[in-house]
């Protein structure tokens, strides 16, 4: 029975959700949501297609950013921008390992400076939080005010993603408010849930009952939470086209999923939450796989009429695509780990457990083999051939044998030989990742 309690709970966040996916499906309740709501213009960039060094030249020498030509037109270069092509031209031949040594640099640069720069405003920030805001915002709380205000904030920022998405000028702005946005719903999830749930406890209880019953309350909040950021970063991705919201959205729907299967089968420890996410990652490849293919005719399209849902079946498979590597990393590569891992000899379970987890493995490896050829995707391949060595080599240490210095060389001679491998072949094992005729 629905109480007015879940009714509380759930209104703010299942409202928030819902705006989002009116957004992207509804015409008219984006023409609504987009006029009422205020807009943030995208803040100026520079036009400037040189690498991080060449920003900070420029911010340090007062270099101008390149000017905007058309094709055709003649503009007189000053001394600075003849410098900064220059450096543009130097930069274009610099090499990957010199990116990666820049970016270092930069980041050491900038935790640094964060280690000075940010408890100096926290301490500014200080009187004005006491002083003035914490005041608001706690008469704010005690009106149940703040949570709506909270949602709605977040609401704006994810509006500007929609807003300025079309634009190609502002789609970087479009992607950083539609992240910004969407990601404030898991501080606002954990805000509802502060303010609404309350522990059922009677002093009876002893101390490990009460330690249960809020781990009971917290993976509950926790799968909801996870299941609705899913639901509000999948429209984001789709509408700004980014492949970080997308494997955010893909991560958040894959932990919440976890949690709900590992909460329902009541399965020990590890050993149920490795079963848990071979499950989900598993219907999570197939689900992706349906989706991705779904234009392609004969037993794709039966097999997609039967797994995604009518209002999924409106969105373009095309914009499906900032989901796929998310959907490689915790569809068939997890898994796969999952399953090598639960087919260790070190889990205490039957004999016929055991021969059932290698059974699977083999079975999995040749059906991964046949995708991987009837498809020509080269994740399939890779992954196979990857995880078959993996196995093989925890196969070779679980050989119950007394242990010598023979075998102990041995073993350490086959890990040396198989890192090789691994590395000589790195494009190999890269390729597991790719989504190309899998996903996308």
């Amino acid at each position: 029975m629905l109480e007015l309690a879940h009714v509380r709970h759930f209104c703010c966040p299942l409202t928030f959700v819902a705006a989002h996916w009116a957004l992207l499906l509804s015409d008219p309740w984006r023409l609504l949501l987009l006029a009422s709501l205020p807009g943030l213009g995208p803040l100026a960039r520079w036009a400037n297609h040189a690498d991080v060094v060449v920003g900070l030249l420029a911010v340090t020498v007062g270099m101008p950013p390149p000017p905007q030509r058309g094709e055709g037109d003649s503009v007189d270069e000053t001394p600075l921008e003849m410098i900064a092509e220059a450096f543009r031209e130097a930069d274009a031949r610099r090499t990957t390992y010199d990116r990666v040594g820049t970016y270092v640099v930069v980041a050491v640069a900038w935790v640094g400076s964060s280690l000075i720069i940010f408890p100096t405003l926290a301490a500014c920030f200080r009187p004005v939080w006491r002083g003035l805001l914490k005041p608001i915002w706690r008469l704010l709380h005690r009106l149940g005010a703040l949570e709506p205000l909270a949602y709605v904030a977040a609401l704006v920022l994810s509006a500007q993603g929609f807003r300025y998405a079309p634009s190609q000028s502002s789609a970087w702005f479009a992607e950083v408010a539609s992240l910004l946005g969407g990601g404030a719903f898991a501080p606002c999830w954990a805000y509802s849930v502060s303010l609404h749930w309350r522990l059922v406890a009677t002093k009876a209880m002893k101390d490990e009952e009460r330690r249960q019953l809020f781990w009971s309350h917290f993976r509950v909040a926790f799968m909801q939470g996870a299941l609705m950021q899913a639901a509000v970063l999948s429209p984001l991705a789709v509408a700004v086209g980014s492949s970080l919201i997308g494997f955010l959205a893909v991560f958040a729907a894959y932990a919440g999923s976890v949690a709900a299967l590992f909460r329902r089968r009541n399965l020990p420890g590890p050993y149920g939450l490795l079963v848990s996410s071979a499950s989900v990652s598993f219907f999570l490849s197939l689900l992706a796989f349906a989706a991705a293919r779904r234009g392609s005719g004969g037993p794709f399209a039966a097999l997609t009429a039967r797994l995604l849902p009518p209002w999924l079946l409106a969105i373009q498979a095309s914009s499906l695509e900032p989901f796929s590597v998310g959907a490689a990393l915790f569809g068939h590569v997890f898994y796969f780990a999952c399953i090598v891992l639960l087919s260790s000899a070190k889990w205490k379970n039957s004999v016929d457990a055991w021969r059932s987890w290698q059974s699977l493995f083999i079975a999995s490896v040749g059906f991964a083999m046949l995708v991987g050829w009837w498809t020509d995707a080269p994740a399939m391949r890779a992954t196979a051939i990857t995880f078959v060595l993996i196995w093989l080599l925890m196969k070779e240490s679980e050989v119950d044998t007394e242990t010598t210095t023979f075998k102990a060389g041995v073993q350490l001679g086959t890990t040396v030989v198989l890192v090789c491998y691994l590395v000589v072949n790195w494009e190999q094992v890269a390729a597991i990742f790719n989504p190309q005729n899998l996903y996308a």
